[in-house]
């Protein structure tokens, strides 16, 4: 984490992995063991609270991108703070245009079906601690 960037502003550390593209944000100051468990906000959001329920800091992946403070503690604090941060462009992402015959297809080539019974998917999502098939079949 050497290219790592670091601001402290309104109470807030800000830190900016340019490598991880990872940007977290400190309520106070952490010390190893201080993290208690770690709360999933969705769309790479991560939230770290202290034994006694603190917010410690929100860890926002993909943050040269822009972050979604929805559900996020103290966001009016933390979109004040993120704005005097300026985050540059991960070190991952290419600073010039690719030349066309570089640019790798989006979609594998299409493969075409067997003919015969579908094999069970399992796909879906998680309801009320119960998985939610694609397929009537799946067992």
């Amino acid at each position: 984490m050497d290219a790592a960037r670091a601001l402290t502003m309104s109470g807030f550390t800000i830190r900016f992995d340019p490598d991880a593209d990872a940007l977290y944000v400190y309520y106070q100051h952490i010390t190893p063991g201080d993290i208690a468990r770690t709360g999933e906000l969705g769309d790479g959001r991560q939230v770290d609270y202290s034994e006694s329920g603190e917010v410690l800091g929100v860890e926002f992946l993909g943050g040269s991108h822009g972050v979604n403070l929805a559900g996020v503690p103290r966001a009016d604090e933390v979109n004040a703070a993120l704005r005097a941060f300026p985050i540059p462009s991960p070190a991952w992402l290419p600073t010039a245009p690719r030349p066309p015959g570089a640019v790798r297809p989006l979609l594998p080539p299409t493969v075409p079906r067997r003919a015969g019974p579908r094999p069970c998917v399992r796909r879906g999502r998680a309801r009320g601690g119960r998985r939610a098939w694609a397929s009537p079949t799946c067992g």
